[in-house]
């Protein structure tokens, strides 16, 4: 077993010892933990930093990770901060998953430690991000989806969901998201420039492909279709 000296910034001793315990087991541990991440689970994640030879972990940051698996096995899914950055995630081991951005170009893997605790890291040496499970199931564990907020000129920027419906085209932004489509919807009532949505439920376009949010600077014609929900800005 391979030892990393650790700092904790802002935890008390306990915190701190299993941190370090933690760290140190990564490089070692064949748990299975990965089933951790069927449904939805959230996460409190501390960035790790190395500023003088030692790692260091500091305060959990006040949005959770929140991974929502596409499959029952959870090979796959969806992993975002709300309103921060989504992103995908697949298995790449028993205990592993390699994430990626789809809202910007930052990639890592997770290595679970233990049902509760993961270790994120680059390169294979960089270690990245410290995380502890806040919660299991439902939007309710830990996470709101984002309300909507009035308009500027008084009216409401609410919109009713299209089941079935389709609306291609006029898309000026798009990423995946989670199993909600209200979440999309609610994105879409929030931007300015988005006058309407198409939410794509998973599978769609493959066996493990994540939902997929499409944002639109228009409102093209509907189109009945089983793949997707939609909806106008009203």
């Amino acid at each position: 077993m391979i030892y990393i000296v650790v700092q904790v910034v802002s935890m008390g001793w306990e915190q701190k010892l299993i941190a370090l315990l933690m760290i140190a087991a990564a490089l070692t541990t064949t748990v299975v933990a990965i089933d951790q991440l069927k449904g939805i689970t959230y996460w409190d994640v501390a960035e790790i930093t190395n500023p003088s030879g030692h790692h260091e972990i500091g305060d959990y940051h006040q949005v959770p990770w929140r991974f929502e698996s596409s499959d029952a096995n959870a090979n796959a899914g969806t992993v975002e901060a709300t309103n921060l950055w989504v992103g995908t995630w697949k298995a790449v081991g028993p205990c592993t998953i390699y994430c990626k951005m789809t809202s910007g170009y930052d990639e890592w893997y997770i290595t679970f430690i233990n049902p509760k605790y993961f270790i994120a890291y680059k390169n294979d040496v960089y270690l990245y991000r410290f995380g502890h499970l806040r919660g299991v199931g439902g939007t309710s564990a830990a996470v709101t989806p984002t309300p909507v907020v009035p308009s500027d000129n008084g009216g409401s920027n609410a919109i009713s969901l299209e089941q079935n419906t389709d609306r291609p085209g006029m898309n000026y932004k798009n990423y995946a998201t989670s199993q909600d489509p209200q979440i999309c919807a609610n994105d879409c009532a929030n931007d300015p420039n988005c006058r309407a949505f198409t939410y794509v439920n998973p599978g769609v376009r493959g066996p493990n492909s994540p939902p997929e949010c499409w944002l639109k600077n228009g409102v093209p014609n509907a189109v009945s279709g089983d793949c997707c929900v939609s909806g106008v800005k009203i």
